[in-house]
């Protein structure tokens, strides 16, 4: 039991859902504790969305005591220009994982002309990058509500005037 766990964290800077994240990352903690594995270590690209939510559960679960860890890899902008997401995720896939959970929003670039619905396409990358590497990919999509249109809607309760 020497060994930690170690998971690699992509996912969009628009990923909203940090329940997800936090019950992934549990899991994954729970199964590397199960596994015989000294700890979890979380990998990711520290930037804002789903990286900082990995952080906090980090940090969360940290104070808890929990054995974990955490491995930030922020892109050198000023060095790589436009394409250091791309450079961050290829170190980070290099070095190694035992699984990846890649957490996909909907691509939100304005300037992109691929047809819609398609990923984000930084954490598309990560993903696919880590998988054609050999390691396990959990993808994890947001789930939107669909409300039909043209339902009535429900009336709001009244007071009686009794």
């Amino acid at each position: 039991m020497t060994a930690w766990f170690r998971c690699l964290v992509t996912g969009s800077r628009d990923w909203l859902d940090e329940g997800v994240v936090y019950a992934a990352l549990d899991a994954m903690w729970t199964g590397a504790i199960g596994g015989d594995y000294a700890g979890l270590i979380v990998v990711h690209g520290a930037a804002k969305g789903a990286d900082r939510m990995a952080y906090r559960w980090y940090r969360s679960r940290a104070r808890q005591g929990w054995a974990v860890a955490q491995e930030p890899h922020a892109a050198d902008w000023a060095k790589h220009g436009r394409r250091a997401g791309i450079v961050r995720n290829q170190a980070m896939v290099r070095l190694g994982a035992d699984v990846t959970l890649a957490f996909i929003a909907p691509c939100a670039d304005p300037k992109c002309k691929r047809a819609k619905p398609h990923g984000s396409h930084r954490t598309t990358h990560c993903a696919d990058l880590a998988e054609r590497s050999g390691i396990h990919v959990e993808r994890f999509r947001p789930i939107r509500a669909v409300v039909p249109v043209g339902l009535p809607s429900t009336p709001s309760p009244t007071k009686s005037k009794e």
